[in-house]
């Protein structure tokens, strides 16, 4: 037995801490809210496990093996801080955990709590400085009637008993191998929130190679605003890496290849290497800007495989050009590739043929069906991105699409300084939903946005950039016709406008999938 505060100083000196080889912070804030209502109103709070080992200094750490996510929830909510020893870039507790004095509730902060004064972080009231929290105490009195006072008074002499709340430890040999202790580890997930596969692969390879976690962090933080930062993620990266070590795309890659650790490095450093690859074909064809791009896993380790047999690259440009053809086709239709080994492995031996790109299409199209671009048509009453926006983004980066002011190539100007202006304002249009439709919409500068004035409609001022600029327009596909430019036709805009998409669209995905560089992709 020993107290949460105890622990909790132990945390914060860096001689309790979670292992390389654990799992990644999973809980959520109410996870950490019930663990904190079960901590004020005494029930147990189960049992925590470590494992002490000794340092060469002679110093005792203890490694936690169970009780990782409740004992993280504690230290982040009394200390306002993650502890010392957490790896960069890891996933870490939320902080800001806060109760109310008078009912005991427990919250995350939220602005409503700044008026109001039974709202307290647990951190100020479970600190042990009976000055500060006497202070507290009388600052409620003329708040209150006699009868809340007292309740506050209770609740908070309650959540600062916490802190020398007594928990159950047990503690594993120290003679114990490392095999034993992960495999003992595995077992008690099973009666609470079970790890993932994931969390298997990781907590496998991390003994062989100490950086593995830290090295995987690292990556997804690499890509944190690209336009693959939706796909480089733990169990992607897990993916392409197992591919590249197995040759086959499997959940258990890592393992079942069971890998040197000079190879892991080397799988890891080719899988950085290839989205870097990917990354850089999808700015030159696809021009896309968008962090929240692509979402498609199968595609990312098919293509990863593809450029391991060609030695880190495309070999022509048609073929990098047939590769975002196929990224981007699936992605249309929301293709997060095969679940089972016979799906999965159709795809790679089709990476062998002559042609792979038109293999993968058909085996793609029989599974899926048509692509989304062919017929062409596009229907766009949506006000959260689809991947339809996907495409039209493309469209829209193309290097004929230019700034209706300055002129310039809109894929020249600053991400940042891009804005999706709405052709007709919120008030000039019958249903708020046709205001958020693609159909509504065209890309711009801040710069033109600010000078047109998102109340006036269409009608006030194409005119003068149609007179200025005559092909400006139908590179964003807008009519040339004044009548359509008029609330009342907005229907008839709309119509027109989706066909001059479709056909846009089917032009330059059949453009990429024939890898033929188009004047829709001159550079």
């Amino acid at each position: 037995m020993t107290t949460i505060r105890n622990i909790v100083d132990e945390m914060r000196q860096g001689t309790a801490y979670c292992d390389y080889w654990q799992r990644d912070w999973s809980w959520t804030k109410s996870h950490i809210a019930t663990l904190w209502d079960s901590l004020f109103k005494g029930h147990p709070i189960g049992l925590f496990t470590f494992w002490e080992q000794e340092t060469p200094e002679g110093q005792v750490h203890k490694l936690i093996v169970d009780g990782q996510q409740r004992l993280l929830s504690i230290y982040t909510a009394m200390e306002y801080a993650v502890p010392p020893t957490m790896l960069p870039n890891a996933p870490t507790p939320p902080l800001g955990l806060h109760v109310n004095i008078l009912t005991g509730n427990f919250r995350f902060h939220t602005p409503m709590m700044e008026h109001s004064p039974q709202w307290m972080p647990v951190c100020d009231v479970i600190r042990d400085d009976a000055t500060e929290i006497e202070a507290m105490e009388e600052e409620l009195r003329p708040r209150r009637t006699s009868k809340e006072w007292r309740q506050c008074v209770r609740n908070i002499r309650i959540i600062q008993n916490i802190a020398e709340r007594q928990i159950m430890v047990s503690t594993i040999d120290p003679e114990m191998e490392l095999d034993q202790v992960m495999e003992l580890f595995a077992r008690m997930q099973n009666n609470g929130r079970k790890v993932t596969l994931d969390d298997i692969e990781t907590m496998w390879v991390s003994p062989k190679w100490p950086e593995a976690r830290a090295t995987i962090h690292d990556m997804i933080e690499r890509w944190q605003d690209t336009p693959l930062q939706k796909v480089v993620t733990k169990s992607n990266i897990i993916r392409v890496v197992g591919i590249l070590l197995n040759g086959r795309q499997q959940r258990h890659g890592l393992s079942r290849a069971n890998p040197s650790t000079e190879q892991l490095k080397k799988a890891f450093a080719e899988a950085d290497d290839y989205f870097g690859v990917i990354g850089a074909a999808m700015e030159r064809q696809l021009a896309i800007r968008s962090k929240n791009t692509f979402r498609t896993v199968a595609p990312i380790s098919v293509l990863a495989r593809y450029l391991q047999t060609h030695g880190g690259r495309f070999p022509t440009p048609e073929d990098e050009a047939k590769a975002m053809a196929y990224l981007l086709t699936t992605t249309l239709r929301g293709y997060r590739g095969g679940s089972s080994a016979s799906s999965v492995n159709q795809e790679l031996d089709a990476l062998n043929t002559e042609h792979p790109w038109l293999e993968l299409r058909k085996i793609s199209d029989a599974r899926h069906g048509p692509s989304l671009t062919e017929p062409t048509r596009f229907d766009y009453p949506t006000r959260a991105p689809s991947p339809h926006h996907i495409l039209v983004q493309a469209l829209r980066m193309r290097p004929t699409c230019r700034d209706w002011i300055t002129g310039r190539p809109l894929r020249d100007i600053d991400p940042s300084d891009l804005v999706e202006h709405h052709l007709f304002g919120w008030e000039t249009l019958p249903d708020p939903d046709q205001y958020h439709c693609l159909a509504n919409t065209v890309l711009v500068s801040a710069t033109t946005a600010k000078s047109i004035k998102a109340h006036r409609s269409p009608d006030q001022y194409l005119h003068k950039i149609s007179a200025q600029m005559p092909d400006v327009l139908r590179q964003q596909q807008i009519p040339d016709d004044p009548e359509l430019w008029t609330p009342q036709n907005f229907h008839k805009l709309a119509a027109a406008r989706t066909a001059m998409i479709a056909d846009d669209a089917t032009d330059l995905v059949s453009a990429l999938q024939q890898g033929r560089q188009a004047t829709i992709l001159m550079m």
